[in-house]
């Protein structure tokens, strides 16, 4: 009899953990939800990669505008940011002093070229004396000493004509020196860019100096003087490049 009860203790003990190892299963499918995957199908191409950076593009052409003649700034033509093109007129100094120096000196290669005919007249007529001496010397009419000084008369006009002709070439480079410093009194763009902001403006005097930085804003600095401007452009076809 006492076997009978520890079989039956036994078979009851086993039906109880097989139901509690029931509810412990029924409890995880109801917490874990069922995964969701997706499907898709291999296939085989290219690919093109592509990557972005934030940087500062420099152009290859860069130039600082700077005035080459002195004078008081009349205008500035362009506008602060704007593209350019080469040739364009930019700013524009007064050039009244430089066109009066212009017709000064155009009236000096005027005068130097008088000098030069009038020592080619000189020239001819002792030369026209010396010919006329030579044969009066023959039959004895003058005595020697006037041919020799029509002879030296000669070598000084001679000289008078080369120092002409050398005054006249020293007028010419003057006059085109002139020329020269009253074309820059407008100043243009020397290629195609990107106008940064001048430092300058109309009414202002520009000084013409030799050595840098003594123009314009110096970017390390943050120093800005009165006396220039400048121009920050960008090639579009080159990249950017500062400083018209």
């Amino acid at each position: 009899m006492k076997a009978h009860y520890i079989l039956i203790a036994a078979l009851c003990g086993l039906t109880g953990c097989r139901e509690d190892n029931g509810a412990a299963d029924a409890a995880d499918r109801r917490e874990m939800p069922p995964l969701k995957v997706s499907v898709m199908n291999m296939e085989q191409r290219t690919v093109e990669l592509k990557s972005s950076w934030f940087g500062h593009l420099r152009g290859v052409e860069q130039a600082d505008i700077r005035p080459q003649v002195s004078g008081t700034l009349i205008r500035q033509v362009y506008w602060d940011g704007s593209i350019c093109d080469k040739g364009e007129l930019l700013f524009e100094i007064d050039p009244a002093t430089y066109q009066a120096a212009v017709d000064r000196e155009a009236a000096n290669l005027a005068t130097a070229r008088a000098v030069k005919l009038q020592a080619e007249a000189s020239l001819n007529r002792v030369q026209k004396d010396l010919d006329r001496y030579d044969k009066l010397i023959r039959t004895g009419a003058i005595s020697v000493k006037n041919l020799t000084d029509a002879q030296q008369n000669l070598k000084e006009m001679q000289a008078a004509l080369e120092q002409a002709e050398a005054g006249i070439k020293q007028a010419e480079a003057s006059l085109e020196n002139a020329r020269i410093n009253l074309d820059r009194t407008k100043v243009r763009a020397p290629f195609r860019g990107l106008a940064s902001k001048a430092t300058a403006s109309a009414h202002d005097h520009v000084f013409h100096r030799p050595h840098p930085g003594g123009f314009f804003r110096d970017g390390k600095t943050g120093s800005q003087p009165s006396d220039g401007w400048n121009r920050e452009c960008e090639n579009r076809a080159h990249g950017r490049h500062a400083g018209f």
